[in-house]
C-alpha cells in the first residue's frame, strides 16, 4: 500500500514536479518489488512462484509509466526488478531451460520497446544482466551434455541484441559516441563469443571455430553504412 501510495502521489506530481515524481514512482516500484521478495522469502504469504510472477507482471505498469511520461529511469526500474526476480526466488530446481526462457520473454520486451523509444540503458541493462546469469550459470552448471538445450538461447541473445542495435542504426538516431551505445555494442559479439567456447569446449579447437564463425558473422555488419551511421 506504501509503494502504490508513493506511484500514485508521483503521477499526481508529474506534471509540476518530474523529478521528484519520478523519484517516487521509482520509489514505490522498488517498494512493491521488496513486499513482494519479503512475502515469499521472508514469511510464508506467498509461494515463490507466485511472488515470481507478480514481480513479473509489475514490469507491465512500469513501462506503462515509463512510455506515458517519456522516464527512462521507470522501466529500468521495472526491468531490473524483472531481471532480479527469479535468481532473489530460487528454490534450487536447476531449471535453466525456464530461466533462460523467462529472460528471452524480457528481452524481446525490450525488442518492442525499441521500436517506440531509444532507450539506451535500458537496452544496456538487459545486455548487462543476461550476460551476467548467463555466464554465472555457464561457470558454475554447465555440463557437456547440455549443449543442444543452451545452444538456441545464445543464439537468440545474440540476435536479439543485435537487431536492438540495427534497428537504432534504421531509426537515424544511434551514436556509437554515447557510453551505453559503445557498451552494448561489444555486449553482444565478446559475450557471445565466449558463451558458444564454453558451450563447445569438449569439441576440438571449440575457441579457433567459435571466433571463426562470430567474426564472419560480424565482420560485414562491422562495415554496414546507412544514412552516416555505422555498427
Amino acid at each position: 500500500l506504501g509503494g502504490l501510495a508513493m506511484v500514485g502521489l508521483g503521477l499526481f506530481l508529474r506534471k509540476r514536479r518530474r523529478i521528484y515524481a519520478m523519484v517516487m514512482q521509482g520509489g514505490g516500484i522498488g517498494v512493491i518489488y521488496l513486499a513482494s521478495f519479503a512475502a515469499a522469502k521472508l514469511t510464508s504469504v506467498l509461494s515463490p512462484t507466485t511472488a515470481l510472477v507478480l514481480m513479473t507482471l509489475l514490469i507491465v505498469p512500469a513501462v506503462a509509466l515509463a512510455m506515458l511520461q517519456r522516464a527512462e529511469i521507470l522501466a529500468i526500474f521495472g526491468f531490473l526488478g524483472g531481471y532480479a526476480a527469479p535468481v532473489l526466488l530460487s528454490t534450487g530446481s536447476g531449471d535453466y531451460v525456464l530461466l533462460f526462457s523467462y529472460y528471452m520473454v524480457l528481452n524481446i520486451a525490450l525488442l518492442g520497446i525499441r521500436k517506440f523509444r531509444l532507450w539506451r540503458w535500458l537496452n544496456l541493462l538487459g545486455a548487462t544482466c543476461s550476460c551476467g546469469i548467463m555466464g554465472a550459470w555457464g561457470v558454475l552448471s554447465y555440463q557437456p551434455a547440455m549443449f543442444l538445450s543452451v545452444e538456441p538461447f545464445i543464439l537468440g541473445f545474440t540476435v536479439l541484441f543485435l537487431l536492438i542495435t540495427l534497428f537504432s542504426v534504421r531509426k537515424k538516431d544511434f551514436s556509437l559516441a554515447t557510453p551505453p551505445a559503445m557498451s552494448l555494442s561489444i555486449c553482444v559479439p565478446l559475450p557471445s563469443v565466449l558463451f558458444q567456447w564454453r558451450a563447445a569446449e569438449g569439441l576440438s579447437h571449440c575457441l579457433i571455430f567459435s571466433s571463426l564463425r562470430f567474426g564472419v558473422f560480424f565482420l560485414p555488419l562491422a562495415l554496414f553504412r546507412r544514412q552516416g551511421a555505422a555498427v
